[in-house]
Parts: C-alpha cells; structure tokens; sequence
C-alpha cells in the first residue's frame, strides 16, 4: 500500500515538473498580426474623427500617410525577424524536450538511490496512536487543559502543579509565572520559593539575578538549612565574580550536610572548580552562612571588555569626552559619557559627568540615579554609602513614588535606627509592587522585622 502511494506522489511531482516543459509556445510571429490591427483601428478612427469636423480633409490626409508608413515599416521589420524567432522556437522545443527526458528519468532513479541509501524500508512507521501517548505530547496537552481550568478558576495549588509541568516542559518563563500566581494566592512555603527560583533562573540561562535571588533568601528565612537556596545563593556569588564568597557559602553548605547527602558530589566539584580558577586553597576560606539581609548583591552594568574591544572603546569614550568640553550643554551627550565611563569601571569619571548632566537638569531623576548607580559601585561592599544615600534622598523628594528611592532610603533609616520612617517608605513601597512581584515577601519580611 505504501509503495502505492509513493507512486502516486510522483506522479504528481513530474506532473509538476513537465507540464511546463512540454507547453506548447506560442510563435513570435503573432506580433505582426497585432502590429495590423492597431495601425487599421488607427486608420478608422481617423475617418471617424474626419466625419466628426474633429480634423479636417488635409489633417486626416497627412495622420493617414503617416499610419500607412509606420505599418509598412512594422512589416517589413517582422519579415526579417521571422526566421530568427522560429529557429529560436525550434531550438528552445528541443531544448524543453531533452530537460523532460531528464526529469522523467532522474527523478525517479535518484528518488530510489536516495531512499535505498538512507531510507529504512523495513523500518515500522510510529503509528499516531503511539505519538498521542508519548509523555511529552500527554504532558503538554496536560498542562494546556490545566491552564484554561485555571483561567476560569483560579486555585493556588493548581498553579503550582501547573508551574511544575512548565518546568518539566522547559517552559520556565511560563513556569515562574505559574508560581507567583500561587505564591500570590497563599501558596509560599519553601518549596514553591526554590521552584520559583529555579525557574527564574533557568529563564535567565542559569543566572541567578535580583529576581531568583529574593526567592531563594525569602527560602531560607522559612527553612534556614535548606541546601538549594544555599547552593544557589553560592553560585550568585560565582557568577559575579566573588569567588571566595561563594566557596565560603558552599564550604558552610558542605559542613552541614549528612555523609550521604546526595548533592555532596555536585557540591565538591563546584568548590574545586571555583578554587582552582581564582588559584587558591579551598580550606583556606572560612564558611560562612549567606546574607540574608541587604539588598541583592550588585550587579556589573555591562560585561567586562577586554582587547581590542577595551581599546576601541576607550577611543570611542575619548572622543565623546573631547566633544563634550566643546559642548557642554549637551544634556544627552554627558549621560551618555557618564555611562561609557561607568562600562569602563571609571566611576569618578562617571560621577563628574553624571553631575554636568544633572546641572543642566536638576528637577530631572534619571541623571541622579546614573550618579547614585556610579556612588554606589564606588561603595564597594558598603551598598549605602553617604552619597548614594543623599543622591537617592534626592530622588525620592522629586519622584515620591521612585521605587529605588524608597527601598534605599527606607534600608538607610533602617542603618541609622528611624525604624518607624523606615516602615513608612517600605510600606508604601509594597503597595505599590504587583501581588505575584517576588520582592513582596522579602520586603513583608523586613517590615515586619521593623515590628510595631
């Protein structure tokens, strides 16, 4: 039966194939006959314009003498190129013969040398039975049912089953969502917070970022030894650079874990690989637990450049600079200095530059929070150093509602004991931040660490 339908379908194809090979072309020589009847329409009408008074005997005379000139020429030119066009139909008929002798007999023999050569005949074709019960298909079709259930009734434990599926689909976008929906309707014990995490995580290629960070320090206040949000809180550090901070996190990790803890192996090869890139003695760095208060660690602006790249940027940035001391009422012009300055780790640089464009614009935030961004990365690991706090202070009395102004100066009046000014911003702050937000829980925690 297989091979019959194989048949048919080329057929088909070289159906296709000849068809326009083998039309019939219609000669060149047709043209003369055009070329005829226009001049003769041409003649008519002029008698017709003659009967009308539109041209007068002498007029249509001269018109006629012209159109009877150009129909001979047009003759005489088409009795030359006759037998050139027919020699070029013949040659173009043997052409489009030959081309359909070969399609009728390559295409078929190189079908089956094709087929022979890659092809398993007697290989059983998956029946669509079969597909239908594969788990992936029944997984997907599993969740799509679950997510239009969801949408006309929402449930909390739903979602997380839904969010699980996404992740076990690769979906982690999809997944995370699934999980702050369930986390928003009451659903926030620390499992969900690790998936949440997870998820974020995988959707961000295996980054921890701001996101996944809340999540996994929001894990450990509701189980201080859960192993995963340690571990990831330790690869936060990797990722940014901080090596030893991260070996410290997972050594606390490993010295709390039972002998036959499974991830123990996973663990050992993170720290040996970390030690050995930053060249130092693992059991040299004292463990310690992660940070859970602070904000999240800070994050570099861009990738660090090196080469040539470093060069051409540099150039780049020397130019602007140059620009600049010729024009120095180009608002845009020095934030973007103060930018490329802050790429090239420059952040006195990028300080001066934010404060020129913030002179030509004083009522306007976005230079100030470019100048508090470049205070801050100066701070080191000291993340509210003074004059970030005074630039963000300034910030939140032009933009009430800055939501970075009101979460670094309510954490500076934390700093400096004004527990209850503190509150007041981080109050407002979480009113402001959507139900499924993952920082809700982190900022629900730290006000209600303020106490009453």
């Amino acid at each position: 039966m297989i091979w019959l339908v194989f048949a048919v379908i080329l057929v088909a194809v070289l159906a296709l194939l000849l068809v326009p090979l083998l039309r019939p072309q219609t000669a060149a020589t047709a043209r003369l006959g055009y070329d005829v009847a226009v001049y003769k329409d041409q003649l008519a009408e002029v008698a017709r314009d003659c009967e009308r008074g539109l041209l007068s005997e002498e007029q249509a005379a001269g018109v006629r003498a012209e159109i009877q000139r150009r129909l001979l020429a047009a003759a005489e030119t088409d009795a030359q190129e006759i037998p050139a066009d027919a020699r070029r139909l013949e040659t173009g008929r043997r052409l489009r013969l030959v081309a359909g002798m070969l399609v009728l007999t390559v295409v078929p023999l190189g079908t089956l040398l094709i087929y022979g050569l890659l092809g398993s005949p007697d290989l059983p074709g998956q029946p669509y039975a079969a597909r239908l019960n594969s788990p992936q298909f029944q997984l997907t079709a599993m969740a799509d049912r679950l997510a239009r259930h969801l949408h006309s009734q929402p449930d909390a434990r739903g979602y997380v089953a839904l969010g699980t599926s996404y992740g076990k689909l690769g979906r982690w976008e999809e997944a995370a969502t699934a999980f702050r929906k369930a986390i928003s309707m009451g659903a926030g014990d620390v499992d969900i917070q690790i998936a949440l995490g997870q998820a974020l995580a995988m959707a961000n290629q295996g980054t921890v970022d701001a996101d996944s960070h809340a999540a996994f320090v929001q894990a450990l206040r509701l189980d201080p030894h859960n192993p995963q949000a340690r571990f990831y809180l330790g690869l936060e550090q990797a990722q940014l650079g901080k090596v030893r901070e991260a070996i410290a996190i997972w050594r606390d990790l490993q010295r709390d874990s039972p002998p036959d803890a499974p991830w123990l192996g996973v663990l050992k090869s993170q720290i040996d690989g970390a030690a050995k890139e930053a060249k130092l003695d693992p059991s040299t760095v004292p463990p310690q637990a992660p940070a859970l208060d602070g904000p999240p660690p800070a994050r570099p602006s861009a990738p660090a450049m090196l080469g040539p790249q470093a060069a051409m940027i540099r150039q780049m940035v020397d130019k602007l600079a140059a620009r600049m001391a010729q024009t120095p009422d180009d608002f845009d012009g020095w934030m973007r200095l103060s930018r490329s300055y802050r790429v090239l780790n420059e952040l006195d640089k990028a300080k001066t530059a934010a404060a020129k464009a913030i002179a030509l614009r004083p009522k306007d935030t976005a230079p100030l929070l470019m100048l508090a961004e470049a205070q801050q990365a100066a701070g080191g690991e000291n993340a509210l150093p003074d004059d970030f706090v005074r630039t963000m202070t300034q910030v939140l009395e032009l933009d009430p509602g800055n939501q970075q102004a009101l979460y670094y100066v309510g954490a500076a009046k934390v700093k400096a004991g004004d527990k209850a000014g503190a509150k007041v911003l981080w109050e407002k702050l979480l009113r402001q931040l959507p139900a499924d937000a993952p920082q809700r829980a982190d900022l629900s925690w730290r006000i209600e660490a303020l106490g009453k």
